[in-house]
């Protein structure tokens, strides 16, 4: 799993959510820290992709997206629930949550950030 300390990985989300929608992050058990709700407003399903594909569909999908926008990307492909994460990371983007969300498949939600880049 992923070394980074902000990530949380939820599990028991047994339905997917469709684009508009909302999830709600429930605390870690970190003192202070609160329930929260996001908005998502784009999925998706990567399901049977391998990494580097993983990360280059979901950084297109968030190219196409507004700053703050948040995307969902499922996928069924282990190391990239860990990969995918950590690029987008690198890049500059936020990583609201990684859920696994059946025996095979996981959620990893994204908020754009912005990147100081000129359309």
């Amino acid at each position: 799993m992923c070394a980074d300390e902000d990530i949380r990985y939820l599990k028991g989300v047994k339905a997917p959510i469709r684009d508009g929608h909302t999830i709600t992050i429930l605390p870690s058990g970190v003192a202070g820290e609160t329930i929260e709700t996001v908005r998502i407003d784009r999925e998706i399903n990567i399901k049977g992709e391998v990494c580097p594909y993983t990360f280059v569909k979901s950084f297109l999908a968030l190219e196409e997206m507004e700053v703050g926008q948040v995307l969902r990307v499922i996928v069924d492909y282990l190391p990239a629930v860990e990969n995918v994460p950590r690029s987008l990371k690198n890049e500059g983007h936020e990583i609201v949550e990684i859920a696994q969300i059946n025996d095979t498949d996981w959620a990893i939600t994204i908020r754009k950030m912005d990147l100081g880049e000129e359309e």
